[in-house]
């Protein structure tokens, strides 16, 4: 059926079972501060997605500073179900990490929404496969086949602005990294100084580019 088994593991020994069976490790925000765990999912060589619900902000950017992009990094609430102000939305997620995601525990899935508008990749919902009304303790928040249908179906097109409007939206709205100024091979390229972020506007514009794709503290230094 073309889903991907995965795991969430609460121990070594429970990871190291799993590992023959996955191509991603997934550790709960219960475990997310034990760093032998996390470490020990590392080695494997495979992606690891940590969530990071209970933690303030200065835990969570502790957590980036230790591990960086090595993981991917979960905005999840651990409150079931969650409001959007139980969320974490720290800078490090949004402006820092290369990829980050939410675990969403809102109703209608509306933290990713959120998330998707400010730049998250990757996504986990509960999901209720059996569909026979059994009560468990995540299910305020666990969706049905129709509905996790329809959230997959709504974050996907959340990510193709060019669904409404045909390709030209979808070039008008991207935007690309233009000189204000002449440069030569080997100038620093500096956001706000010698150049900006500009819409695409032709269709000349093949791999138009976003603006999270560059750090404007660190600057690009042009080649040919």
């Amino acid at each position: 059926c073309g889903i991907e088994f995965m795991c969430s593991v609460f121990s070594i020994d429970g990871l190291m079972a799993v590992d023959p069976f996955v191509k991603r490790h997934k550790i709960a925000s219960s475990e997310c501060q034990w760093r032998q765990l996390v470490g020990e999912a590392l080695h494997t060589d495979k992606e690891v997605i940590v969530s990071t619900g209970g933690l303030g902000m200065c835990e969570v950017d502790d957590l980036y500073d230790f591990y960086g992009d090595d993981v991917v990094f979960l905005n999840c609430a651990c409150n079931y179900p969650s409001r959007l102000v139980d969320y974490n939305w720290s800078q490090v997620y949004i402006e820092e990490s290369d990829r980050w995601g939410v675990s969403d525990h809102t109703p209608f899935g509306v933290a990713s929404l959120i998330g998707c508008a400010l730049g998250a990749e990757v996504f986990e919902v509960h999901f209720d496969a059996l569909d026979v009304g059994i009560e468990t303790p995540d299910s305020a928040v666990s969706m049905n086949g129709m509905e996790l249908k329809d959230y997959a179906h709504t974050i996907a097109h959340m990510y193709r602005p060019y669904a409404v409007g045909g390709d030209d939206a979808y070039y008008r709205h991207r935007r690309r990294l233009k000189a204000t100024q002449p440069i030569t091979t080997g100038t620093r390229l500096e956001i706000g100084k010698n150049c900006g972020w500009y819409r695409s506007i032709t269709r000349a514009d093949k791999k138009p580019i976003f603006p999270k794709a560059v750090n404007p503290c660190c600057g690009i230094v042009t080649g040919k």
